[in-house]
């Protein structure tokens, strides 16, 4: 089976079906993958492009935001790299009102076994179960 990395703006093409065009091109490639005829590959820093996109340019709300993008990692044909950190990450920034990629790096910290970090963010990583390094 070919494996084809996806890139944020055809996953924004395909949520937001702003574009028919695009839309359409997406579509079929979705229901190739569905079919399992292709396999799309997608990384943690486009999930976080896409969630940066959805919040900040289009303003949909945080738990629409995650729901819409759970679902589609877990939907047939696409694989997402760190899948299970990425989820956990978007359960958190929906839950504890942080950003994305501070939840992705807490869980991805976690993942490897050091919930130990410096940041000047203690507001939004206080939230999260990190222990935050104080240098007073």
């Amino acid at each position: 089976m070919e494996k084809v990395w996806i890139d944020a703006n055809v996953i924004l093409r395909y949520l937001l079906q702003d574009h028919q065009e695009f839309f359409q091109k997406v579509q079929k490639i979705m229901l190739e993958a569905e079919q399992g005829k292709l396999k799309l590959l997608v990384a943690p820093i486009t999930i976080a492009e896409v969630v940066w996109n959805l919040e900040l340019f289009y303003k949909i709300p945080r738990k629409e935001i995650a729901d819409v993008l759970s679902a589609f990692i877990c939907s047939e044909g696409i694989e997402a790299e760190e899948a299970d950190v990425v989820l956990f990450a978007l359960k958190s920034y929906k839950e504890s009102n942080v950003d994305f990629i501070d939840a992705y790096l807490s869980h991805h910290m976690a993942k490897l076994g050091n919930t130990k970090i410096f940041t000047f963010d203690k507001k939004h990583f206080s939230r999260l179960d990190v222990e935050i390094l104080n240098t007073d």
